[in-house]
């Protein structure tokens, strides 16, 4: 059926064969169809109706937008022979009730994409140019998740090959939903795979393999069971209460460019966190052999990855076979932008610890706060697990230590810094485990490589890891003494405890000295042998000086008028030289001031009065007060003691003052 500008069916519509409807310029308006073959809609206008059945298939295109209630396809008196796939698209928006087709499902819009539930014997595939809300889904081949520009990439509406876009969302080269995706009702699907524009949210998924990129937040309100591998890359992560992943091998990616956070500790309370944030609690929400968390390395932060306390699980996984390892194992990476290679500054402030068989910290640049932060892989207090650290520059140390390292890998008194223990003595180490890897060799493209971890013991005792083995590769092709190594640490032969130079006995007894630059050390011991040093401090500062002191404070300025002069007491002496022809006080030089302690000759002069003592000047003791008249007569008593003019002291040798 045919029309111009717009059609209208008012009841119901039935045929043993197919049924076709179409408008050049006008909307369509439909009842219930229902076709033992094929139902096909087309129109440049707007598509609204209830339902649709077929024998067949059932393809819909509204150019201006499609609203229906509920379709099926093969589901009710199937043709034998048919595809049985239901193919709804528009340039605008679609809103559709429960879907169910024995085959594929396709759902094409430049707007929304709303759908109550979908069942598929096949595929899925949904593409969307705004927001997509989907219900219940139930399918039986693969999910897939893309923008509404992909259409046009599989061949168009008239010659659509959906082959074309799963292989681009395999590959990673699919646009993306031009918003967010929320899916409401359980998912059962054979495989997974999204390009989402803004955020996703679901309820629970199972399916054997999943693949999503989302450029906001990806939000987990149900458990995904994922019997293969889970790959989710986002700006942030949320995993509610009664959320989850479980499988083999799950990756989590942070694309975000301000910081990574994994772990507690990390965010302040009633604070926002400033990055993408998985938190503790949502951590042990994730049960995997495999666990790989990814930070973006190339973030504004100076920090790239911050990693809080954690709990790593040991044992068998619940979500599939051992790997090589044993049951579990964790990876912490921070990479380029396009995964293309290592890079970035990682640093460990919480206690990440527990019975994993596995646990490994990959970055351009590995830290481990050395006064708040633990790696110990430990069972009951017994090493177990292996622990690599893959970088080519290792530090282990104080907070003060590692913002220095960070400037300058070499700067002056780094080694007296990493010989003195930290403020906080943790003689048990911070790095334990019963096996410890140390690979540069991370693709990062260094030359140059640093493993340097601060004695947290003491002088007498170094700490700071703990191992029963340890070793420490050399990348491929780097040049003697390539690796700079200054560290302190203890192993565990499983009789004892092995401190001090017997560390380096131990671990360089097969190496070859030539490997490091000269100067390295083990506890304060050259790797080449010989006696261990202590390194001498470094010399204090030299006192500030200020060329162009500030006058504030030295200059006393006038504010006030001076005081009425006081009275000294000698008034009427000076009135009375006076009266007697003295010069007059106006016209007279100025006299050298009295002193203010004894000259003259001491014991054993004639001209002493008296012996000299040590009570000192009885005008200052007693009641603690000096008047102004006291001061007046002991002034008087040292002028009459004074020696006569010209009088020198001497000394005849006996000792006494002549």
């Amino acid at each position: 059926m045919l029309a111009g500008s717009g059609l209208t069916i008012g009841g119901n519509a039935y045929a043993a064969g197919d049924i076709t409807l179409a408008s050049a310029t006008g909307p369509i308006t439909t009842q219930s169809i229902r076709s033992g073959q094929s139902v096909d809609v087309d129109t440049a206008g707007i598509v609204t109706g209830t339902t649709i059945s077929a024998g067949d298939s059932i393809g819909v295109w509204g150019a201006g937008g499609v609203t229906l209630t509920d379709l099926d396809a093969g589901i009710v008196e199937p043709v034998g022979e048919g595809s049985h796939d239901i193919g709804i698209g528009s340039n605008g928006a679609i809103s559709v009730g429960a879907v169910h087709a024995a085959g594929d499902v396709g759902l094409a819009a430049g707007g929304n994409i709303s759908a109550a539930a979908v069942t598929a014997g096949g595929d899925l595939l949904a593409l969307a140019g705004g927001n997509t809300i989907l219900g219940t889904l139930d399918i039986g081949g693969r999910l897939g998740i893309a923008g509404f520009g992909m259409l046009a990439g599989g061949g168009g509406k008239d010659d659509f090959d959906k082959e074309v876009v799963f292989a681009a969302l395999q590959g990673g080269t699919a646009t993306a939903t031009g918003g967010s995706v929320t899916i409401n009702g359980a998912v059962n699907a054979g495989s997974v795979n999204a390009r989402v524009g803004q955020h996703l949210t679901t309820a629970a998924i199972t399916t054997a393999s999943l693949s999503a990129t989302v450029g906001g937040t990806a939000t987990i309100n149900g458990h995904w069971n994922v019997w293969d591998s889970t790959w989710l890359k986002s700006n942030d992560i949320a995993i509610g209460n009664n959320g989850g992943i479980s499988g083999y091998d799950v990756t989590l990616v942070s694309s975000n460019g301000a910081q990574t956070l994994v772990g507690d500790g990390l965010v302040p309370a009633g604070q926002t966190p400033a990055g993408y944030l998985l938190d503790g609690a949502e951590f042990g929400r994730i049960d995997a052999s495999q666990l790989t968390i990814a930070g973006n390395g190339a973030a504004s932060g100076r920090i790239d990855m911050l990693i809080g306390d954690l709990v790593l699980e040991g044992g068998n996984s619940e979500g599939g076979e051992q790997q090589a390892f044993g049951g579990r194992s964790y990876r912490f990476v921070t990479t380029s932008a396009d995964n293309s290679h290592v890079e970035g500054v990682m640093r460990v402030v919480g206690d990440v610890v527990g019975p994993a068989d596995y646990a490994a910290f990959v970055s351009g640049m590995v830290e481990v706060d050395a006064d708040t932060a633990t790696i110990a892989l430990e069972n009951n207090g017994s090493l177990t697990g292996v622990l690599e650290f893959v970088t080519p520059h290792l530090h282990v140390a104080s907070a003060a230590v590692l913002d220095k390292l960070e400037s300058d890998l070499n700067y002056t008194n780094r080694n007296y810094d990493l010989q003195t223990p930290t403020k906080t003595a943790r003689p048990e180490g911070v790095v334990r485990a019963d096996t410890i890897y140390v690979d540069p060799d991370n693709g990062s493209g260094a030359t140059a490589f640093t493993l340097l971890v601060q004695n947290t013991g003491t002088s007498a005792t170094p700490a700071g890891f703990l191992a029963r083995y340890a070793e420490f590769f050399s990348p491929e092709g780097s040049t003697p003494g390539a690796i700079d190594m200054v560290i302190n640490g203890q192993i565990d032969t499983g009789e004892g405890i092995l401190t001090g130079k017997d560390v380096r006995d131990a671990l360089m007894e097969d190496d070859d000295p030539a490997r490091f630059k000269a100067g390295s050390m083990i506890n304060g011991c050259p790797v080449t042998g010989g006696a261990c040093t202590k390194i001498a401090p470094p010399p204090p500062p030299p006192p500030s000086y200020d060329p162009n002191p500030p006058l504030q404070g030295q200059l006393v300025l006038i504010s006030t008028p001076a005081p009425d002069k006081l009275p000294f007491g000698n008034e009427e002496t000076i009135e009375d030289n006076q009266e007697e022809g003295g010069v007059d006080s106006a016209s007279s030089p100025i006299l050298a001031p009295q002193p203010l302690f004894d000259t003259g000759p001491l014991v054993g002069s004639e001209e002493t009065d008296e012996p000299i003592s040590g009570g000192g000047n009885p005008a200052l003791t007693g009641s603690g007060t000096v008047t102004l008249d006291q001061l007046d007569e002991e002034d008087e008593e040292k002028k009459k003691k004074k020696p006569a003019a010209g009088r020198a002291k001497t000394n005849d040798g006996d000792g006494k003052v002549k």
